[in-house]
This record gives C-alpha cells, sequence and structure tokens, in this order.
C-alpha cells in the first residue's frame, strides 16, 4: 500500500507544478503585455464610427455620382480604404486632399476638402 501512495505521489506532484508554473507564467505575460487597450475600448470598428474623423484622397479625383477612394486612420491606428464623393453637388476633391468626413450612405462616404472652415 505504501508503494502506492509513493506511486501516485510522485507521478501527479510534477504535474500540478508545471500547471501551476505554466499558469503563472500566462498570468504574469498578460499583465504585463495584454492590457494595452482600457476595458471600454473595442477593436470592432462600425462604418459610422469613421464619421468626422480625417482622411486623404489616395487615388483619383472626387466628384457627385464619380467616388474616388481614400485613406482614413481610426482611433486604434488601423487603415481603411473607404469610397468618398463629396458633400456638395459642385465641389470636387482631388488626389491627394484632405478631407473630412460628413455622412455615410451605403458604402459611399461623403467629405469636404479639408482646405479651410467647413460649411454643412
Amino acid at each position: 500500500m505504501k508503494i502506492l501512495g509513493n506511486i501516485t505521489v510522485s507521478g501527479f506532484l510534477p504535474y500540478g507544478v508545471g500547471i501551476i508554473a505554466i499558469f503563472s507564467f500566462y498570468l504574469l505575460v498578460w499583465t504585463l503585455l495584454g492590457h494595452r487597450q482600457s476595458r471600454g475600448d473595442t477593436l470592432a470598428q462600425q462604418s459610422d464610427d469613421l464619421i468626422g474623423l480625417l482622411g486623404t484622397v489616395s487615388s483619383g479625383s472626387a466628384a457627385r455620382n464619380r467616388p474616388a477612394k481614400a485613406i482614413v486612420t481610426d482611433r486604434f491606428d488601423r487603415t481603411h480604404e473607404i469610397l468618398i464623393e463629396p458633400h456638395h453637388h459642385r465641389d470636387v476633391i482631388q488626389e491627394g486632399d484632405e478631407i473630412l468626413l460628413i455622412r455615410r450612405i451605403g458604402s459611399k462616404f461623403f467629405a469636404v476638402s479639408g482646405g479651410g472652415p467647413v460649411s454643412i
């Protein structure tokens, strides 16, 4: 009976210590590196969350019913490539212009050029 007790204790003791060591290491790494974002933040991004952000027209020029590609960086420093049209019917936004996103309909955003005061 004493032999059976020694085998059981010596067989499971290293296994239990190993689990505790791995869990402790994981907890340390999670504490030091894992909490980079605050508790209320999420990396999930809604399209409407891009409204009000600045971006740059990356290719083409945008006119009414002729969208151009623009690049916008969100608050998590992730870049989004979107289609934009000018907010005002007669405006044309050129490649390289800085823009401010005003509204969105479907997958298309409407923007104003960033040169000067914004009139909505």
